[in-house]
């Protein structure tokens, strides 16, 4: 008796010490994000002639109201996983699944390669796999099949997620720091691959499908993350008083000699011989500079800050109409300044944003918000009106909540990483968190060249914030979506 008394107590002294070190262990970073995107890129109002033509006559009531709507969704240009006269030609959910699982192989396997070589980290380095989609089904799952393809261990562990939508690149990011906090010396991989196209209803003139046929488009992201104990992997001092290293990156956009150039992480398709800088085959003619995402030349490290300053210009918000507070409801929520301690930077990090907390919320009697109806011809989108009220309402409140538990107030936040729902949602939590205009630039401008990419776009966000020059050390961020539930993620970061 005495004897299996002692080895309890040794084991629970273990337990004692491994949970000490723990809790002592620095938060898991986010080392760098990549993305993926289809070679065939259409202007927004080519995509809504070839879904709208055979069903709605030009001129007729319900015809101007799609053109409307299309022309209110903050989009200029889409990238699509095949050909829009390819899309057309689909004729059963059975062949767009196989278009599907093509595709999102060979995007998902670029954008985990980009994000792994901008990391430093090798494939056989990576411990932990996570995958999310929702525009089409492969059993087995998207990371399986591209395990070997990419060179990952046999022993990597794999976690497939299916049915966040939306919210899912903020859910997999939160998710995998859980994992991270209770090993800090691994490194994942979190995958997203989104194929809106391929889900749109072509016979479907709902005010729905046609929102959907207006705003989401298809590409694949990725993110490296790092355990707190992982130090250095990306092959640079992360060090806030280092300098950062030498990457030759640039942003995306003209170099002086005229040359297109990639910013940090984005990835697309190379179609030799097509005329257009970077590659990009743009469907139609006079493509405006921009208006698409380019390929090029390595562009150095995303993950490595520039000279320090803050990312993004948050000015003190104006006051509410009714003076402030934090009622829910309210139209502006400007809670009493608070604050910051707890968010101070931490010994040797400032480089790489430390996943410092994460929240979910689930809003009940809301699962008609948002989602799929599955049948026959595929997935049928269900999107109600109500999302940007929800945004307004609650997910502002939450917003608020979780910061002041935190010891911090919306103006605070150096970097707003927001997933782009669409412009009304965009609008709803820029007025509802009284933030301001040039906060949600990011968003804006993902949603512009892309569209919504679902669990990707958020990711795609990060990315840009990643190319941006890094905000002072301890400077606080925050990554947030919405999605089928109806729920919310968010995710405090630190700089």
């Amino acid at each position: 008796m005495s004897q299996v008394t002692g080895t309890r107590r040794s084991q629970d002294e273990d337990r004692g010490r491994g949970a000490d070190a723990l809790r002592t262990a620095p938060p898991p970073r986010i080392a760098s994000a990549a993305t993926a995107l289809p070679e065939h890129v259409y202007r927004q109002e080519e995509i809504l002639a070839a879904f709208v033509d055979e069903f709605l006559p030009v001129g007729s009531p319900r015809r101007r109201a799609a053109e409307r709507i299309s022309d209110n969704a903050g989009v200029d240009t889409r990238h699509f996983a095949v050909p829009l006269e390819q899309l057309r030609a689909l004729a059963s959910f059975t062949e767009a699944n196989e278009a599907y699982l093509t595709a999102a192989l060979e995007l998902g396997e670029r954008a985990v390669r980009r994000a792994l070589a901008e990391a430093g980290i090798s494939p056989d380095e990576v411990d932990l796999v996570v995958s999310t989609t929702v525009t089409g089904l492969a059993v087995p799952s998207l990371e399986a099949r591209l395990a070997r393809r990419l060179g990952l261990r046999e022993d990597v562990k794999r976690i497939p997620m299916f049915g966040l939508g939306c919210v899912a690149g903020a859910a997999g990011i939160a998710r995998v720091a859980d994992y991270l906090r209770a090993w800090p010396d691994q490194v994942a991989v979190l995958l997203a691959v989104e194929l809106c196209s391929l889900t749109l209803q072509r016979d479907d003139v709902s005010v729905a499908n046609v929102v959907g046929s207006s705003l989401f488009g298809d590409g694949a992201a990725a993110v490296v993350l790092l355990g707190g104990n992982r130090r250095g992997a990306a092959g640079f001092d992360d060090r806030p008083e280092a300098g950062p290293a030498a990457t030759g990156r640039t942003r995306s956009g003209v170099t002086a000699s005229g040359v297109m150039r990639a910013a940090p992480g984005e990835d697309v398709g190379n179609t030799s011989g097509s005329g257009v800088p970077g590659g990009i085959r743009m469907s139609g003619s006079g493509s405006r500079p921009g208006s698409a995402e380019r390929d090029g030349a390595e562009a150095g490290h995303a993950a490595l800050p520039g000279t320090a300053g803050p990312a993004v210009s948050n000015a003190a918000p104006a006051e509410a109409a009714d003076g402030g507070g934090s009622d829910v409801g309210a139209a502006r929520l400007v809670p009493q300044r608070r604050s910051v301690e707890g968010l101070r930077p931490a010994d040797g990090v400032g480089a790489l944003p430390e996943i410092i907390a994460t929240r979910s919320r689930l809003y009940p009697d809301t699962e008609d918000v948002m989602g799929w109806d599955i049948g026959a011809s595929g997935f049928r989108l269900v999107l109600s009106a109500d999302v940007p009220t929800i945004a307004r309402e609650f997910l502002s409140k939450d917003v608020v909540g979780f910061l002041a538990d935190h010891g911090l107030v919306a103006e605070d936040v150096g970097t707003w990483i927001c997933h782009p729902g669409g412009p009304k949602v965009i609008d709803a939590v820029t007025d509802s968190l009284a933030l301001p205009a040039t906060a949600l630039a990011h968003t804006r401008e993902s949603l512009s060249a892309l569209g919504n990419l679902s669990s990707a776009s958020v990711l795609d966000v990060l990315r840009r914030t990643l190319a941006q020059p890094r905000p002072p050390a301890g400077t606080p961020g925050l990554l947030l979506a919405m999605g089928p539930g109806f729920c919310a993620e968010l995710v405090l970061l630190r700089w």
